[in-house]
């Protein structure tokens, strides 16, 4: 525990700040995926970015990608990945970097899964596994400013 106080102290200001939104985004959108449908938890993430304060700006998307990733890991639960592609498209699309949230899943031959992942200029950004090939794409929706 130590360790990652250290690791967030070494941070700069703009990272910790983006790292603490991500955060609270995650949690927020956890909790509306667990209340709501979809399309009213993608706009009350949207509401909650845009009411959120703009301190530092993101010159390099991959910041946001590296924000919400790490957001996702040190947070109890096991995170979704619906939860961080709509997160991440949202932050991506706020800074600037229009995004696009796609939907899939794996055979129908074997038991249910399902995958979110992010997709920014055609490569994936957010929810990249190595054998994403295997997801059919069933729904996709672009998020930009």
């Amino acid at each position: 525990m130590i360790n990652l106080f250290c690791r967030f102290a070494s941070l700069s200001w703009e990272e910790r700040f983006l790292l603490c939104i991500s955060t609270v985004l995650l949690l927020s959108c956890r909790v509306l995926l667990a209340l709501f449908e979809l399309d009213r938890t993608r706009r009350g993430i949207s509401r909650l970015v845009r009411a959120s304060p703009a301190v530092t700006s993101v010159e390099d998307p991959d910041q946001i990608t590296w924000a919400v990733t790490s957001a996702n890991t040190v947070l109890p639960g096991s995170g979704t990945c619906l939860s961080q592609a709509i997160v991440g498209a949202t932050l991506l699309a706020a800074h600037g970097f229009p995004a696009t949230v796609r939907l899939g899943v794996a055979n129908p031959e074997t038991a249910f899964e399902a995958h979110a992942w992010v997709e920014r200029e055609g490569t994936v950004v957010v929810g990249d596994l190595t054998d994403l090939d295997r997801y059919r794409r069933i729904s996709s929706w672009t998020v930009s400013a």
